[in-house]
């Protein structure tokens, strides 16, 4: 499993930005979004760090090694969700293979977490910053 679409909110609800795997809507301002080198040319640091520290902190999966052959582009396995697992695969490509989730797990100041449900059709942590 591998991302395919992805939208972003960089500063307003209103504001959204499309990477699409596919440009099937020309109206949210299709990205081609087939290689994270191309989420990375369209997307500025601060953003990018944002989406991979959220999927880090909103996932449970692991991603398993990648296998020999695999290029940073090739969708790596994962034990649990898959879709959590692709958007660690993601992340982790977006990085250039350099995404630390677990660390970043284990350092984030996390109040409280609320598992997925499937009423809510979603999973949130909730995070202190510094400041």
């Amino acid at each position: 499993m591998s991302v395919a679409r992805l939208w972003l909110a960089p500063n307003t609800e209103e504001e959204f930005m499309s990477l699409l795997g596919d440009a099937q809507d020309a109206s949210v301002n299709p990205v081609d979004c087939k290689t994270s080198s191309t989420a990375k040319s369209a997307m500025d640091k601060v953003m990018l760090h944002k989406l991979c520290e959220g999927v880090a902190l909103n996932s449970t999966a692991e991603l398993l090694p990648p296998e020999d052959g695999d290029t940073v582009d090739t969708p790596r396995k994962a034990l649990g969700s898959q879709t959590e697992g692709a958007l660690l695969g993601f992340a982790t490509a977006c990085n250039d293979g350099e995404f630390d989730y677990a660390e970043m797990r284990k350092t984030a100041n996390i109040r409280r977490v609320l598992p997925f449900s499937s009423d809510r059709k979603r999973m949130s942590v909730i995070i202190s910053r510094p400041g």
